[in-house]
């Protein structure tokens, strides 16, 4: 159904999202079209004309007008047009392209000559009749070497734009709209043009419909329009066109902030950013490479909060607890090395030092949530998610594709690339440590390193997503393990996506988890109580080492924990083996679409688990997780009320996200903090010392 849609709507959409636009920096994409740019001839475009015209206006006054060679844009146009009420125009080339003047490999060819001259200006079939009608353009185009295609040049100087408002919008791979539009924008005289958003090729409609969704409730919430009827908003009665359009321009996010009682202190405004409310699609769509299963796309409301711009430093952390745990010290580099409880007792100690009230009352491993303070606290899981995101709907919020200048995570061997095992991203691609917290770019709400570096702590136990749409979800009031969010140093690309959720148990630290602080930025009443519900229930006091070995490392470390500890051992066997008994392309293949599958392959024999209390668990770490058939047993076997102790051999990961797998498909279990070795370089003093401490 059609939403109806007045000036405003047109006016916030783009503005109000913060994903690129004309302010931003320059492109920085290597001089080659997108994957959206043409590769093959457009054929659903008419030899004359668009295949939408401009008298198909709805007596609206916005126009979407665009220009697609591979139905890319024209799809996000669709889209859009379904969503607002507005008329939609084609922008075709008088002379189509073909395949060959689409080949940018070719440097002689049409599309590669014309995106060198900058006064190329081919010629459009049919033209936009009255174009006076419209005071709002969206303006799509695909991005071709960093710019929008010269056509669209030729678009926006045949007509006189004076007093309009442009929205563009712009479909690529991974590059930014950068200055494309800043571009189009000198382009045009007396015309005002609003922040663009930039769509992946294949974006679907739900993602277009969140980002109106987005725009419209904040648009509300800044008091500059009002509600009509349903989903629709209009200006405030004595509002006019420019006085709404100049309101909207230079709003700035912290006025209604300031009238709140829970306005940052002085001294902390500049460490904090003002996240304001909105809806957004959380989870990933099911055609985002290498994403997970649990996380099933829904729509999430969230209220507005303040979220600290950058991890929690070392120097800050130790300001307040007195202590620095973290592995790599450095007054600017995150702490880490903190439980779930550290973290809730830091957020706490924080509030106390800077007289606010804190937000969590703690008995035992039992913590309630006053969700009226005006303290800081822990971000929920959709707070992180809507915060990273940052108006993005890609996999990052810098693009599809992670680059060694993005993050600093495991980049060696890429996202979603092959299984050759080599290094795709040159030596830079892993930095195998910690850097400083504020070391790589902000995201377009001016948070640092939401993706690598760090993982965080949020609120929440881990749990399975409902596919309803909700407002401010707190997640489940149990569980063994607590969701950390945006992946840290060690981390593969695929783990430091906006959409995955890292899991590990709350009372267990880890040397790439933190914390980022948020606090309320609107008022909040009643409370949320979090309970660790896991709890071991010792039976036979037998222990049972249970291992994965495929090329002899983590079976020489299962052998010798056997002979210090003299527990049983079982080695799991795949019933069908693996192709290659060695490292190698082969091998690292299997694996991989394994994971990606989450494949669970029958084992030639299962132990009986049932008479022992405690597992110790053993593997390598393959693309920073579990083995297939370490997952197999983890599905097939009950471990409520077993306690879980994981050791692994691997080759500079460390346990990557192999605790957070097991953690998931163990969820009633107790998971002990673990033991990791590189290869086969095993510290008998170490690993007596690990089982001593176990035993405590």
């Amino acid at each position: 159904m059609k939403k109806p849609s007045f000036l405003l709507v047109a006016l916030v959409l783009l503005l109000s999202l913060t994903a690129c636009g004309p302010a931003q920096g320059q492109n920085n994409a290597a001089p080659a079209p997108e994957a959206s740019s043409p590769s093959q001839p457009d054929n659903s475009v008419p030899a004359e004309g668009g295949e939408h015209s401009e008298s198909d206006s709805r007596d609206s006054k916005i126009l979407i007008a665009y220009f697609s060679a591979t139905n890319n844009t024209e799809n996000i146009a669709d889209h859009l047009y379904e969503i607002l009420d507005a008329g939609l125009y084609e922008i075709v080339p008088e002379q189509p392209y073909t395949s060959d003047d689409l080949n940018y490999n070719d440097s002689s060819s049409r599309s590669s000559l014309e995106m060198n001259d900058p006064d190329a200006r081919p010629a459009i079939s049919g033209s936009v009749d009255s174009m006076e009608q419209y005071d709002v353009i969206f303006l799509g185009y695909p991005i071709w070497w960093g710019e929008a295609p010269r056509i669209v040049s030729t678009f926006l100087e045949s007509y006189d734009l004076s007093g309009k408002t442009i929205v563009p919008f712009c479909t690529s791979a991974s590059s930014p709209m950068g200055s494309s539009a800043t571009m189009l924008q000198e382009l045009t005289e007396d015309a005002t043009w609003l922040e663009g958003q930039r769509f992946s090729g294949g974006a679907s409609a739900g993602e277009v419909q969140s980002w109106v969704d987005t725009a419209i409730a904040w648009a509300e919430a800044t008091g500059i329009v009002a509600p009509v009827s349903g989903n629709a908003f209009a200006p405030k009665s004595s509002a006019t066109r420019a006085q709404v359009a100049a309101a909207l321009m230079s709003y700035d996010r912290s006025r209604e902030a300031a009238s709140s009682p829970n306005t940052l202190p002085a001294e902390g405004k500049d460490d904090f950013a003002l996240i304001p409310g909105g809806t957004f699609q959380m989870g990933s769509p099911a055609g985002e490479p290498e994403r997970s299963s649990d996380e099933i796309q829904h729509s999430v409301t969230v209220s507005g909060f303040y979220m600290s711009k950058t991890e929690v430093s070392q120097r800050e952390y130790q300001a307040v607890m007195g202590i620095n745990p973290s592995e790599t010290k450095g007054d600017g580099l995150p702490v880490t090395n903190i439980t779930w409880y550290d973290a809730i007792q830091y957020c706490n100690k924080l509030s106390e030092a800077k007289g606010l009230t804190p937000c969590y009352t703690i008995s035992g491993t039992t913590v309630t949530w006053n969700k009226a303070a005006n303290g800081y606290r822990l971000p929920t899981e959709a707070e992180w998610e809507y915060a990273a995101r940052a108006g993005s709907s890609t996999p990052f919020s810098f693009g599809d594709y992670v680059q060694n200048r993005d993050a600093n995570c495991y980049n060696a061997y890429g996202y979603n690339n092959d299984a050759s095992g080599n290094w795709v991203n040159g030596p830079d691609s892993y930095l195998r440590k910690t850097v400083a917290v504020n070391q790589y770019p902000a995201n377009p709400f001016g948070l640092y390193n939401m993706h690598g570096n760090a993982a965080e702590w949020v609120w929440d136990w881990y749990g399975g997503y409902s596919a309803q749409a909700v407002t401010n979800p707190t997640g489940p009031e149990g569980g063994n393990a607590k969701v950390v969010r945006g992946g840290g140093w060690n981390d593969h690309p695929k783990h430091i996506r906006s959409a995955y959720r890292g899991a590990q148990p709350a009372d267990v630290p880890l040397y790439s988890i933190g914390v980022r602080p948020v606090r309320n930025a609107e008022s909040s009443t009643g409370q949320v109580r979090s309970s660790y519900s896991a709890k071991a229930r010792p039976n036979s006091g037998k222990t049972l080492i249970v291992y994965f070995s495929q090329t002899g490392n983590t079976e020489g470390l299962a052998n010798l924990i056997h002979e210090i500890s003299g527990a049983d051992i079982f080695r799991l066997e795949r019933a069908v083996p693996y192709a290659s008994s060695s490292n190698g392309p082969v091998l690292y293949g299997e694996a991989l679409n394994e994971l990606r599958a989450e494949a669970v392959p029958e084992l030639r024999e299962y132990p009986d688990i049932d008479q022992y209390d405690t597992i110790l668990l053993g593997y390598c770490n393959w693309w920073s997780s579990i083995p297939a058939s370490v997952r197999t047993l983890l599905t097939r076997e009950d471990f409520s009320g077993k306690t879980i102790v994981p050791f692994c051999s691997m080759g500079g990961g460390r346990f990557g996200q192999t605790i957070s797998a097991i953690a998931k498909l163990a969820p009633d279990s107790v998971i002990k903090e673990g033991l990791e070795v590189t290869y086969s370089s095993y510290d008998r003093t170490e690993i007596q010392t690990w089982l001593d401490n176990l035993a405590k």
